[in-house]
C-alpha cells in the first residue's frame, strides 16, 4: 500500500456554523456531477449522531454505493475535524486501505471563512497502479468539491 494526500480548499460567504453543519450533518442535494453517473459512489448524506464529546463518536457517510463510517479523532466545533475510517462496505472497482479525512477552518477577510479539507488514503500496489491512483485521486477531489458546493447551497 502507498498513502496518498488529496488536499483541497474552499472559500465560503457562509457562517462557520453552516459550514460545520455541512460536513457533520447534512444531505447533499446539489445537482451531481457527471462523474458520479460512471464508477464514483455519489455521496448521498453524512452525519454523526451524538456530538455530546465527539472524540470516538462515529460519523457515517452514506453513498449510492454503500457507506463509510469514522471515528472521530478531533472534535473542535468551527475549528477542526479529524475523522479515522473504521470500517466501509463501498462496492468500488478499487480496494480502499486506511483512509483518514481532515477539516480545518480558518477565518479570512470580508467574514468569508476558508474550509481546507486534507484526505490520506492508501492505494495498493500492483497491476495498474499509476492509473489506479489517478482515477481515486480524480474521485476524491469530485466528492469534495460536491460537498463544498452543497454547503454553498444553505
Amino acid at each position: 500500500m502507498i498513502n496518498t494526500t488529496i488536499r483541497t480548499s474552499c472559500e465560503f460567504k457562509q457562517s462557520p456554523e453552516i459550514i460545520w453543519l455541512g460536513i457533520t450533518n447534512d444531505v447533499m442535494m446539489y445537482p451531481k456531477p457527471f462523474c458520479f453517473n460512471l464508477w464514483v459512489p455519489s455521496p448521498i448524506k453524512c452525519e454523526i449522531t451524538n456530538t455530546t464529546n465527539g472524540i470516538g463518536k462515529t460519523r457515517r457517510c452514506t453513498s449510492s454505493n454503500g457507506s463509510i463510517e469514522q471515528v472521530i479523532t478531533c472534535y473542535q466545533p468551527l475549528e477542526k475535524l479529524t475523522f479515522h475510517m473504521a470500517t466501509h462496505n463501498l462496492k468500488t472497482k478499487f480496494k480502499i486501505g486506511m483512509m483518514d479525512d481532515e477539516f480545518i477552518f480558518t477565518t479570512i477577510g470580508g467574514g468569508k471563512t476558508k474550509l481546507q479539507r486534507t484526505t490520506n488514503i492508501s492505494i495498493p500496489l500492483g497491476f495498474g497502479f499509476l492509473i489506479r491512483k489517478w482515477a481515486i485521486t480524480r474521485s476524491i477531489r469530485n466528492v469534495h468539491q460536491y460537498v463544498y458546493n452543497n454547503i454553498k447551497m444553505k
